[in-house]
């Protein structure tokens, strides 16, 4: 019996689609021809074709795939089908909600004292107060009303207000409603406002006495693509969505929603704990 030469081996296969495979747990490259068959459902399904003719003891050479890097896709072949990985859709967002004067600084420096103001089915008021200090109230839900001699302000979620010290006021917080409280300050930070302490720093800010400050927030949307890189040596974050994961140098944690944290300083890196976005407040002075 004779053996087919491979001229006609080619042509008894002319009919025949020739796929590029390799699998991803072995660095194989073939160029095996792969059938094209019908399957059960009348679809065409590709599956490699038999080696023809006895195995050449050592013919089996390993070959380097060379890749090409393509922005943004890694192809992924299984079998003889491609698949293309996801690809980044949202990149990191910082939107600056707040930039207004707070003063100059004291010689005795500033700490930061934050807190959270929330409340449920029933609102809460406060009345007449004065403070020998500045607060800033940040709505993260619902709303807050202030009342001074030149009225009632009403703050909005996604918005901050200075309440000046010194000044004469009243508070009201409508039902399901939550609020950001903190101020730099020099002294003890006592109740709050009857708020739930969430960050006090451990150490003076390195701000210069007697120098005019600004305090500054922004929003950020960290996505799974997209990390966030912060410096901020007079800052401190909320996250408002999350978890986030923060990475410190060779060192990381994680901050659950709601969670306060400082201060910024040596490069952190931000990320998501998964697929979906987080949003994080960065509040810092400058």
């Amino acid at each position: 019996m004779s053996t087919n030469s491979w001229a006609d081996r080619q042509r008894g296969y002319s009919s025949q689609r020739t796929v590029r495979r390799y699998t991803i747990n072995k660095d194989i490259f073939s160029d095996r021809p792969c059938r094209r068959d019908g399957g059960e459902d009348g679809t065409a399904t590709a599956r490699p074709a038999p080696r023809q003719g006895p195995r050449k003891r050592g013919s089996m050479k390993p070959q380097v795939l060379g890749l090409r890097l393509v922005p943004l896709v890694l192809p992924v072949l299984t079998g003889c089908q491609p698949v293309t990985a996801p690809t980044p859709t949202t990149p990191l967002t910082e939107v600056i909600t707040f930039d207004a004067n707070y003063g100059p600084a004291p010689v005795a420096g500033w700490k930061w004292g934050v807190a959270v103001i929330t409340t449920g089915a029933l609102e809460v008021t406060e009345d007449t107060n004065r403070h020998g200090f500045a607060w800033v109230f940040y709505v993260l839900r619902g709303s807050t009303e202030i009342g001074t001699a030149a009225g009632r302000h009403v703050v909005s979620a996604g918005q901050a207000a200075i309440l000046p010290a010194g000044q004469d006021h009243t508070h009201r917080f409508p039902p399901q409603s939550q609020v950001l409280v903190f101020r730099p300050a020099d002294r003890p930070f006592g109740e709050f406002h009857r708020g739930t302490r969430l960050y006090e720093s451990d150490a003076l800010l390195p701000v210069t006495a007697g120098q005019n400050y600004r305090i500054r927030i922004r929003e950020q949307t960290v996505n799974a693509w997209s990390p966030s890189s912060v410096t901020s040596h007079t800052g401190f974050a909320y996250v408002v969505e999350g978890p986030l994961v923060v990475r410190d140098g060779g060192a990381e944690s994680i901050q659950q929603t709601g969670n306060a944290f400082g201060p910024l300083s040596g490069g952190l890196v931000l990320l998501t704990a998964g697929a979906a976005p987080v949003r994080v407040l960065l509040v810092d002075l400058h």
